[in-house]
């Protein structure tokens, strides 16, 4: 009996140390694990590049973002395989969990395959939050940008899209967007693209000295299905699918006259657009309701007064952003892309014999309708 205590004992002694051991372990990667904060992926010929930006874990002030910020680029057949060498290269297991933002390099946008992208995701347990840009470069490209002081390019970018000033042009995707479009019946995908403008020079401190960062610009968006990118809108058709897919406020907007030779700025205080499905007729109308300024809001003082519009600039504005809208659904309707979903919302109300209803050739015979509700401010 004594010796069957015994070895119960030793049992217990060894199980404690084997636990106490693997939580130190356990201690020491955590604390010399860098934070990925953002992932790049491009395609060559059969391989994958991806690029990670790392946050390294000593003195992660503010001040330190750039001393701290790492670049890891690996390689692989598979994006598996490209983290699995990731993790050997920096000696600990790359997690995924904390990341803010995905870009997708052209190779990527161009070639199609989303599908390996998914299984990384849910196998990594990304956040569904986690936004994605494309860029007309290689991602890679972006990730070697100079940063702005006191940030990353991951965080500059995430920010802009959690800011609540949304300007016209500007939309965002993340993770669980991209995939519920990806699997949709329309299967229309669309995500901002970023480009990189060198030279910007930012005050580093109160010393009043300079140094030169690059800045990050939007204002473009990426069309794609589930077969690749099918185009990228012009900056009057990325607006246009803003005020759909976006929720636009404090924004400026021109509105060019109709001669073309002049033109007046209105600012957008917020929009929103809810679409309607006519089953019976095949219609899908887009309902924009607007709120602009219009005249003097700010104070009484004769420099911040705005003249107010007249009867004929009134319509004007929401002639021009009732014509954005059509000539961004018109651009990916030449290209065969649903972007706005019309597949889907016929499921929804049909089921799975829609098609029945609308016809494999449905973007010919669903009509669209915009109707723009201005309201002043």
């Amino acid at each position: 009996m004594k010796l069957l205590k015994s070895k119960w004992l030793l049992f217990l002694i060894f199980i404690i140390a084997f636990v106490l051991l693997d939580l130190q372990i356990q201690n020491v990667t955590l604390s010399q694990r860098g934070i990925v904060l953002g992932i790049g992926i491009d395609k060559e010929s059969d391989e994958y590049i991806v690029t990670s930006e790392i946050l390294a874990p000593s003195n992660l002030g503010a001040e330190n973002y750039q001393k701290n910020r790492l670049l890891c680029l690996e390689r692989g057949k598979t994006l598996e395989e490209a983290f699995e060498k990731m993790d050997k290269a920096l000696g600990v297991r790359v997690s995924l969990r904390h990341i803010v933002l995905v870009v997708l390099g052209e190779s990527m946008l161009v070639g199609g395959e989303y599908g390996p992208l998914m299984d990384l995701f849910v196998g990594n347990d990304v956040s569904d939050s986690t936004y994605i840009v494309g860029i007309d470069s290689s991602a890679k490209s972006l990730f070697n940008a100079t940063p702005p002081l006191y940030s990353t390019i991951s965080y500059k970018i995430s920010e802009t899209f959690r800011s609540h000033d949304i300007e016209s042009g500007l939309v965002s995707t993340n993770i669980k967007d991209f995939f519920k479009m990806y699997l949709s019946e329309s299967g229309g995908i669309y995500i901002p693209v970023v480009e990189v403008e060198k030279g910007n020079m930012e005050e580093s401190g109160g010393n009043g000295k300079k140094e030169e960062t690059d800045s990050i610009k939007f204002g473009k968006i990426a069309i794609l299905d589930k077969t690749g990118q099918k185009l990228i809108l012009n900056d009057i058709e990325s607006e246009g699918l803003s005020f759909i897919y976006s929720n636009v406020n404090e924004a400026n907007l021109y509105i060019e006259s109709d001669d073309g030779k002049s033109g007046f700025d209105v600012d957008i205080l917020n929009t929103s657009t809810k679409k309607v499905f006519d089953v019976k007729n095949k219609l899908l109308t887009l309902k924009v309701n607007m709120w602009v300024k219009m005249g003097n809001l700010k104070s009484d003082s004769p420099e911040d007064y705005i003249e107010p519009f007249s009867k004929e600039k009134f319509e004007l504005v929401g002639k021009t952003v009732e014509k954005s809208i059509q000539n961004a659904y018109l651009a990916c309707h030449k290209k065969g892309v649903d972007i706005l979903g019309i597949a889907t919302g016929f499921h929804k109300r049909l089921g799975k014999d829609y098609k029945k209803v609308i016809g494999d050739d449905y973007l010919n015979k669903v009509n669209v309708k915009v109707e723009v509700n201005l309201i002043k401010k």
